[in-house]
């Protein structure tokens, strides 16, 4: 490879901060789903309304 032609990579520890505030709203997003079938719509079984409250 010559240098016209090689491509540099970031420092692999560098983190995306829109990346992480992406994730925790697509958590958020998925806890209000879940909370808002427990609550009402009814749509879970036995077993995952028992989990919900701390899946949420």
């Amino acid at each position: 490879m010559t240098e016209e032609t090689e491509v540099r990579r970031r420092d692999p520890l560098a983190i995306s901060l829109d990346l992480e505030l992406s994730t925790l709203e697509t958590a958020m997003r998925g806890a209000e789903i879940l909370a808002d079938y427990q609550i009402r719509q009814g749509f879970l079984d036995e077993e995952s309304e028992k989990d919900a409250p701390e899946c949420v």
